[in-house]
């Protein structure tokens, strides 16, 4: 006779097998999620390792630098758990790379992994992009060994079945009323990892008090959380923001445009990017060293957070060059109204350690969505548009155009004409006439540089001297102006006219050349020109991230072999008076630009008057440029100006004309103004 189990029985082995499963399943799960946490915080720090490396190695993967890609990857291998690593180009051309994957790698980058799969072939693989410029120039793939989570895995499920049995022999009359206690913070706990998992987001936490083991591990997996949420925040800091000035970086950057570029194609919401670049930063680096250097990126980030930073959104992005996103702008005024103060603090000296130096910066512009759509196409309008700027001088700011991507290919086809125009014989030296404004005596001329291209005819000089100073060459062309200037002014001495002095301009990168100073003395012994007849013009942006006194002892030093020094196109730099009584300036020379129309216009009279009486309370001579009428000649005449030059007495012209031309200038002044100096014209 079959005796049926009793309901004490059933209820018993029902509890019992309830008991087993419930462990068995909570275990489970515990075990599930710890697998699942601890593969999420690896891939968290495996990704933001990829980031930092693949920003680190981005230079060296544009250039095809192997080496150099090679030696930044070699320093990844430093953590235990990485086991490969590798640099492909847009085509997934291994560039370089470190250790041996023994899986295709392929694979790891196509396929979709699970835990599972992650776990049975032992590997976390990531990729991430290769960002530079604003654009994917290749991808990092990293590989780290999880075999030890796996084989924690596995001991996990091996004790927690042996417990699970144990348990479910010995705890089966207190099972049933304690599964519900301990269930309910495990479920807690699931319910967060799978939030955890589906969202990246390690701040949430879980609500259970208690002072049994489910309290200790809900605290336990709560300070887990909070672990790895400080990695990240920390790992986020790294790869998100510039360490030396505390500006978000590139990345950030890039993140910045997104959004901005989101809200136009959301909302309309117009923007402008500025692109800024220091005048000269290389210059400061070589003259002080990076401590300097350092200290002044600093000082230019303290003023654009100072200046700018309620109103904008700031990034370095790489050297000296920063980048300013400005929201709800509508014209270039604006843009320029918000630029405004920051430019206006840069009048100032900035003193890094025991130097003081005067900086400027030059900014190209892109507005959103006029000059484009996408990040890349306004990082490459506003980087034009900043050449353009470069291009043509210092502490300028330039709106993007369309033209200027025909300028940069003319730019480019200069450059490349230049490096054969010296020995093609294509330069050749005019010379304007400078007139003393009391005698009209022609005492001297400017020395000023042609070019005859063979197939583009005549360059401005506008439009080469730019591209010479930008390409590294002017040092030499200005090499060959000193020399052609000197050789002439002795061949007229040579021929019995009188001494004229012969005035060559000299750019900043010339004289601040090591061998600029012998070069000059050279030049002088060679062909035995008087050192009082040479005359050094220079412009203020001599002054521009270098340091006073070093300009000083240069200019000294040339004072010493006897030349003469002038101060070219004042007014237009820095217009900064601290520096002039520092410096053994002989001559300042006024930009035509406060000349022209000078004598129907009272605020150019005023700023005149001011010029001329300061540089006399100096010991200086002043020189008007851009003389162009009579009116203007006389006004100069009357607020005391010693010298003038201008297309009102001549335009440049070749050595075997200008003679001539300076006797006719002498004697038609002489009849105009009643003076005596058509006696002294030879």
């Amino acid at each position: 006779m079959h005796t049926s189990a009793s309901i004490g029985q059933k209820i018993a082995r029902l509890v019992a097998t309830s008991v087993l499963v419930s462990i068995l399943t909570i275990a489970g799960l515990l075990a599930w999620f710890q697998v699942n946490v601890s593969i999420a915080s690896k891939k968290s720090a495996l990704q933001a390792t990829g980031y930092v490396y693949a920003s680190a190695i981005a230079d060296s993967v544009v250039r095809g630098d192997k080496a150099n890609a090679s030696h930044v990857l070699s320093s990844i291998g430093r953590s235990s758990d990485i086991v490969y690593a590798v640099a492909l180009d847009n085509q997934d051309r291994t560039l370089a790379k470190m250790g041996n994957a023994t899986i295709l790698l392929r694979d790891l980058i196509l396929e979709d992994q699970g835990v599972v799969a992650m776990l049975t072939k032992g590997t976390l693989p990531i990729a991430v992009d290769i960002v530079r410029g604003g654009e994917r120039v290749g991808r990092l793939v990293v590989i780290a060994d999880i075999k030890p989570i796996r084989t924690q895995l596995l001991w996990t499920l091996l004790v927690t079945a042996l417990t699970a049995g144990f348990a479910s022999l010995v705890g089966v009359a207190i099972a049933v009323p304690l599964q519900r206690r301990i269930t309910a913070p495990i479920q807690a706990v699931v319910r967060a990892m799978r939030h955890i998992a589906r969202e990246r987001e390690y701040t949430t936490k879980v609500d259970h008090k208690a002072d049994d083991e489910t309290g200790l591990l809900v605290d336990a997996f709560n300070s887990m959380l909070s672990e790895i949420n400080s990695r990240d925040v920390a790992l986020e800091k790294l790869a998100f923001f510039d360490a030396l000035t505390g500006l978000p970086s590139r990345q950030y950057f890039q993140k910045q445009m997104a959004e901005t570029l989101a809200a136009y194609d959301a909302a309309g919401t117009t923007a402008a990017l500025v692109l800024l670049d220091l005048d000269d930063f290389k210059q400061v680096n070589d003259a002080f060293g990076h401590t300097v250097g350092d200290g002044l990126l600093m000082s230019i980030a303290a003023l654009l957070k100072q200046e700018l930073a309620d109103s904008v959104q700031l990034s370095r992005i790489g050297g000296d060059e920063f980048t300013i996103i400005m929201q709800n702008v509508l014209t270039e005024l604006d843009v320029q109204a918000k630029l405004a103060p920051f430019i206006a603090s840069l009048y100032q000296p900035i003193r890094i350690l025991e130097h003081e130096l005067y900086v400027s910066v030059s900014a190209g512009i892109a507005m959103i969505p006029r000059d484009g759509k996408s990040s890349s196409e306004l990082m490459r309008h506003a980087d034009l548009a900043l050449y353009s700027a470069k291009r043509q001088g210092h502490g300028l700011v330039h709106f993007y155009q369309a033209s200027m991507d025909v300028a940069i290919r003319e730019n480019t086809e200069i450059a490349l004409s230049l490096r054969s125009a010296i020995s093609g014989n294509e330069f050749n030296i005019h010379y304007q006439p400078q007139i003393n404004v009391e005698s009209g005596r022609v005492y001297g001329f400017e020395a000023l540089l042609r070019w005859t291209h063979p197939l583009r005819g005549d360059i401005p000089p506008n439009q080469f001297i730019p591209v010479a100073e930008s390409s590294g060459l002017i040092s030499e062309i200005g090499k060959w102006v000193l020399h052609g200037a000197c050789v002439q002014a002795k061949a007229w001495l040579d021929v019995g006219h009188s001494p004229r002095e012969v005035s060559v301009n000299v750019s900043a990168a010339q004289i601040l050349h090591a061998d600029f100073l012998q070069e000059v003395r050279a030049v002088l012994e060679e062909t035995a020109l008087p050192p009082h007849l040479l005359c050094l013009e220079l412009t203020e942006s001599l002054f521009i991230g270098k340091s006073v006194e070093k300009v000083r002892k240069i200019l000294e030093s040339l004072r010493d072999l006897g030349v003469l020094l002038a101060l070219d196109d004042f007014g237009t730099g820095y217009s900064s008076l601290s520096y002039l009584e520092k410096l053994p300036f002989d001559k300042l020379k006024i930009d035509q630009s406060f000349v022209n129309g000078c004598e129907k216009d009272t605020a150019k009279q005023s700023i005149l008057r001011g010029i001329i009486m300061l540089s006399h309370s100096m010991g200086m001579e002043v020189v008007a440029e851009g003389v162009e009428t009579a009116g203007e000649l006389a006004l100069l005449r009357k607020l005391g100006a010693d010298h003038v030059q201008g297309f009102a007495f001549a335009e440049p012209l070749p050595a075997d004309q200008v003679l001539a031309t300076a006797q006719t200038i002498t004697r038609q002044y002489a009849r105009k103004f009643g003076t005596t100096a058509a006696k002294a014209a030879s």
